[in-house]
């Protein structure tokens, strides 16, 4: 019992520590999609509105 209880602690702490990672990588994964979804508008789609 005392294992699975010091277990689950770590595991806590760990999901604390790792938490800023964790939504460092989904901004970074949301901003890649946006910068890429621009990049196709802008560059791939011939005559739309928001190519330069």
């Amino acid at each position: 019992m005392l294992y699975y209880l010091c277990s689950f602690q770590s595991s806590v702490e760990e999901a604390v520590l790792m938490k800023p990672y964790y939504y460092y990588n989904v901004f970074f994964e949301i901003q890649t999609k946006l910068g890429f979804v621009f990049f196709a508008l802008t560059h791939l789609i011939p005559r739309s509105p928001y190519s330069f």
